[in-house]
């Protein structure tokens, strides 16, 4: 309708019949994420989805591989409209400074560290002036990796609420009415289906 024309031409750069250009980064989630945006919009025109998450990432590990270095490269070779990131999965971990485990994970210097980290990360999409949608972690299985996530999830909540940028929390949708992990989610017919993986932290393509 008409409110969906003026989001694609206030989205559009320059020319309206360009496609708008959907980039979308981080790590496996964001990878899964990627599938189901495309899957989505394949059929429809105007639309250039790019797949530029790497799996086993994140911002604790920047020896291993450098979203802020990174980011930097994607925004100036992509020129995204929009952004979409997801995160998270492999940051339960010390960050690595110089080479060397300096900061344990949960310490305040760890929440310090990460919170800078994705407030930096979120800065650079806002001085491109490109917006952007942060995806927040889903509910895991129970276990000390789940009570991880959830940690880590509350900051991202916290620090993207300081940006301009838009974070969608997928935590209240993957639990059930007590709280529990929930790896199903009903359908438009209301039928419920399986949308978690079996590892209990990803996604079926139907739940992407």
């Amino acid at each position: 309708g008409p409110a969906v024309a003026q989001d694609r031409a206030e989205l559009a750069r320059g020319n309206p019949d360009d496609p708008i250009v959907v980039g979308v980064y981080g790590d496996s989630l964001a990878e899964g994420l990627w599938g189901g945006i495309y899957r989505k919009l394949q059929r429809e025109r105007g639309w250039s989805i790019l797949r530029r998450a790497r799996h086993s990432t994140g911002f604790s590990r920047s020896s291993y591989f450098d979203w802020h270095a990174a980011i930097g490269d994607h925004l100036a070779q992509d020129r995204p409209d929009l952004a979409v990131v997801a995160i998270g999965l492999n940051d339960m971990q010390a960050f690595f400074m110089g080479g060397r485990r300096n900061v344990a994970f949960g310490s305040e210097a760890w929440i310090e560290a990460y919170a800078d980290a994705v407030r930096r990360f979120a800065g650079r999409f806002e001085e491109a002036g490109v917006p952007l949608i942060w995806i927040g972690l889903p509910a895991m299985r129970p276990g000390n990796y789940a009570d991880q996530m959830l940690f880590i999830n509350g900051i991202f909540e916290e620090v993207i609420a300081e940006t301009s940028a838009t974070f969608v929390p997928l935590y209240p949708l993957t639990i059930d009415e007590e709280g529990a992990y929930n790896a199903y989610l009903p359908d438009a017919e209301g039928r419920n289906r399986l949308v978690r993986a079996n590892d209990g932290i990803h996604f079926t393509s139907r739940g992407y």
